[in-house]
């Protein structure tokens, strides 16, 4: 994960590269732009890149504060606040129910894949997410 400024804006952004093996379909770019909702990640754009004869995929997205396993483990021992937990585990199944809905299963959540900025969450990872069908 890079981290960058969108010039003509000022907007800080994440970038992540993902290497492009030829013998598989990268399907992340193509679910997350079927994703419209407050609680999953959001792409602006992406671009290839290549090195050392490898293709990378870069995905620009925005950035956040860090993950929600980081988040629950700055805390220790004293663990999270009741609101902290209602508002996070609200935001999540709000996040699941959309992907569900659309019929796409993420396949890897954990708290790692859990963004956070402020008191706000979002899924993120769909590099292992598939378009269920019948």
């Amino acid at each position: 994960m890079y981290k960058g400024i969108i010039k003509r804006t000022g907007e800080v952004i994440a970038v992540k590269k993902v290497f492009q093996d030829p013998k598989y379909k990268n399907r992340e770019v193509e679910i997350v732009n079927m994703l419209k909702g407050d609680f999953v990640m959001k792409v602006l754009g992406c671009y290839n890149t290549f090195e050392d004869n490898s293709q990378f995929l870069n995905i620009a997205m925005s950035y956040y504060d860090g993950d929600l396993f980081n988040y629950v483990k700055q805390y220790g021992k004293k663990g999270l606040s009741i609101m902290d937990i209602k508002l996070f585990s609200y935001q999540v199944f709000r996040g699941m129910l959309l992907i569900h809905q659309l019929k796409i299963a993420h396949r890897d959540m954990k708290p790692h894949n859990i963004l956070y900025k402020g008191k706000k969450a979002v899924i993120c990872d769909f590099g292992s997410a598939k378009i269920l069908t019948k």
